[in-house]
């Protein structure tokens, strides 16, 4: 940004933002910051990524609360899937509200935390089935 404000001859679409935003104040965020908007809701209606979000967005709810505490037990075996889980969920709530096609980069970014923890979660599951059925700490 700061190259490409210098006068750079080659300026990315962010440099021109940021340049442009200098030049004609706040203004021009908030009309970017409303296209942006508007485009994604036009999105939401018409794009299969739409249902991919909404689905990744019921298993995350569905892990969370089903089993009971399992993702916590995995975050605390597991802890830089803490880091991960934070990070790319806040790029893809970050990517929703700034990119045109945030609906797209949302869903995408949520496929890379999703299914791994979903696959984590089935392991648990299966340890937690062994330990019953072997009469573990669960015991029968």
């Amino acid at each position: 940004i700061a190259i490409d404000m210098a006068g750079s001859s080659q300026a990315s679409h962010i440099g021109r933002f940021a340049s442009d935003v200098g030049k004609n104040g706040i203004n021009v965020l908030f009309s970017t910051a409303s296209r942006k908007l508007a485009m994604n809701i036009k999105l939401i209606k018409y794009t299969i990524w739409t249902k991919v979000l909404i689905c990744l967005l019921m298993i995350i709810l569905i892990m969370f609360f089903r089993p009971v505490k399992i993702i916590n037990r995995i975050f605390s075996r597991y802890k830089y899937l803490t880091g991960a889980w934070v990070g790319i969920s806040a790029a893809g709530i970050m990517g929703l509200f700034v990119n045109d096609s945030g609906i797209v980069m949302a869903a995408t970014a949520m496929i890379y935390i999703c299914y791994p923890m979903l696959m984590i979660c089935t392991d648990e599951m299966d340890d937690d089935i062994n330990l019953i059925q072997s009469g573990g700490i669960y015991g029968v």
